[in-house]
């Protein structure tokens, strides 16, 4: 799992585009189903409570991490989180196991990334 802290991932430019008053001192709360089919898999050092489930998101960030980690070390007045989508009808590539040669290892395929920008007050 990987956490993305870009200005614009490679290729991609945000699907949704979302404000976070850093003076609010209430956390930030992401919970939404995203609107792909798939598996989302989102994983961020600093967040709490997430929850992935088929292409729903949720997760929280607490106003204080939300400062520490990213308005401070921000260069602009946004992030960009990235949410890797997997197929949901394909296990992706099926890799032969020469250890049990009746097994296959599968490895997922990202088919889609779902870009949420947050934009902030410094």
């Amino acid at each position: 799992m990987y956490f993305y802290c870009t200005a614009r991932a490679q290729g991609y430019y945000p699907n949704e585009y979302l404000f976070y008053d850093i003076n609010s001192g209430a956390p930030f709360v992401y919970n939404k189903t995203l609107p792909c089919s798939g598996h989302v898999q989102f994983n961020c050092p600093f967040a709490y409570n997430i929850v992935q489930k088929g292409s729903h998101l949720e997760f929280s960030i607490t106003n204080e991490d939300f400062k520490w980690f990213i308005v401070r070390k921000a260069t602009n007045n946004y992030i960009d989180f990235e949410a890797n989508i997997y197929d949901g009808a394909s296990l992706g590539w099926t890799i032969p196991n020469d250890s049990f040669p009746d097994r296959n290892t599968s490895l997922p395929v990202i088919t889609n990334k779902y870009i949420i920008r947050v934009e902030f007050n410094k």
